[in-house]
């Protein structure tokens, strides 16, 4: 006697590489491969975008709805055949966290008879909870440890650091008086960062005392240091710079300086 299992997964990856900037369009597939012996069709696929993405372009046959989006594969996937569809979406700013991990499942599935099979995947639950498939491993289609194999993520790197100047310093201020900046840089991107060269242009306004910044290299009108620690998604790492007030002529431009990150 022959045992009938229905059995789907489903892969979602992307063949682009980065370094990503945002803008970009992105490529992502997902596959969907028939692992029992029962022919598969109507088989609804989910993807779930978070913030770090738009739609782009016409992603014809799929169904948006907000970040939701929904394809129906119709073709009769047989036992051990598969079926590829792709969508375009395009990289942008977000703060949230897994801002540029987006998943794919699947929800819904019939036999080639018609019947409703959505609930009949020996070893997964299709649903649109993107939250109740296990500790996702990327890739995975065999269940390993509890992930189940209907559902399936993609993280795109994304690189991205920025930077704030603040004057800590209270004014009144004089001629000759040490002036406290403090420059925090922001890790908001998913990759871990380090070895962070923050630049500081010095106008002719404001002075450099080596003796004061014993971590920031001279080379005037440019300063230049080093962060060295690994700065987290999500955190923050901050330098500090003490420059001299000192007289000149000209505008008010004469004592704007700048910082930037520079590699």
């Amino acid at each position: 006697a022959i045992i009938e299992i229905f059995d789907l997964a489903l892969k979602k990856t992307t063949s682009e590489t980065g370094p990503f900037k945002y803008g970009d369009v992105v490529t992502f597939d997902f596959t969907v491969y028939n692992q029992g012996n029962i022919p598969a069709t109507n088989i609804s696929v989910q993807e779930l975008t978070p913030c770090g993405f738009t739609y782009a372009g016409a992603n014809p046959n799929w169904m948006i709805a907000g970040d939701t989006a929904t394809y129906l594969i119709q073709d009769v996937l047989q036992g051990g055949d598969s079926s590829i569809i792709s969508i375009d979406l395009m990289l942008q700013t977000c703060a949230d966290s897994n801002a540029w991990k987006n998943t794919g499942e699947i929800i819904a599935s019939q036999d080639d008879q018609g019947n409703d099979t959505t609930n009949d995947d020996i070893d997964s639950t299709a649903d649109t909870e993107s939250d109740n498939d296990g500790d996702m491993e990327d890739n995975a289609t065999d269940n390993e440890n509890g992930d189940e194999d209907d559902s399936d993520f993609e993280e795109i790197p994304l690189y991205d650091l920025a930077l704030i100047k603040e004057l800590v310093s209270s004014a009144p201020f004089e001629y000759g008086d040490t002036l406290h900046y403090q420059i925090t840089v922001i890790n908001q991107g998913n990759i871990p960062a380090t070895n962070i060269y923050v630049k500081d242009h010095l106008p002719s306004g404001l002075a450099f005392d080596a003796t004061l910044n014993l971590d920031w290299s001279d080379s005037a009108p440019m300063i230049i240091t080093l962060i060295e620690e690994v700065v987290q998604p999500g955190l923050t790492s901050q330098v500090d710079v003490y420059l001299v007030l000192t007289q000149t002529l000209g505008t008010k431009d004469k004592f704007v300086n700048y910082a930037e990150i520079s590699g």
